[in-house]
């Protein structure tokens, strides 16, 4: 990727501003790390797009990462979504596609970024399990 850009080849949603602009935060919100950001575990949604129903596998892998990072924050891990990472191993690394073990003929539109967070903030859902609510009702008896 760092020697395409510097011969100014991107992906598809890519310029020079953009990488630019990516590249200034990579030794601070990146971690050092432009694909990833420094995340320790990637969550890869992909399937099998070719044939009919090709565009139902797109919506699929992108519910799927939806959900997945909702449980993620339901566990208390956080999460970052990556659009640039999974369009590099599309378009600029595809043979890293291959490592990773995802089949040519699949989609891969998102990637996951995962593990315990560094910053504590409130999340898409937070738990405080000592206040859980247990309900009764005895309308079932017989008065």
């Amino acid at each position: 990727m760092e020697e395409k850009a510097k011969k100014h080849i991107y992906t598809h949603s890519f310029s020079d501003f953009y990488y630019n602009k990516m590249k200034e935060s990579e030794n601070s919100v990146r971690k050092g790390d432009l694909l990833f950001c420094g995340a320790p575990h990637l969550f890869i949604a992909h399937e099998r797009c070719t044939g009919k129903w090709a565009e139902d596998s797109k919506v699929n892998c992108n519910i799927a990462t939806a959900y997945f990072e909702l449980l993620c924050n339901s566990h208390g891990l956080g999460t970052t979504i990556m659009s640039y990472s999974a369009e590099v191993l599309n378009e600029l690394a595809p043979e890293a596609r291959d490592m990773l073990g995802i089949p040519k003929g699949h989609y891969m539109g998102l990637i996951v970024g995962f593990g315990y967070p560094e910053i504590e903030y409130a999340r898409g859902v937070q738990k405080d399990r000592k206040n859980k609510i247990h309900r009764y009702s005895d309308m079932g008896r017989q008065g």
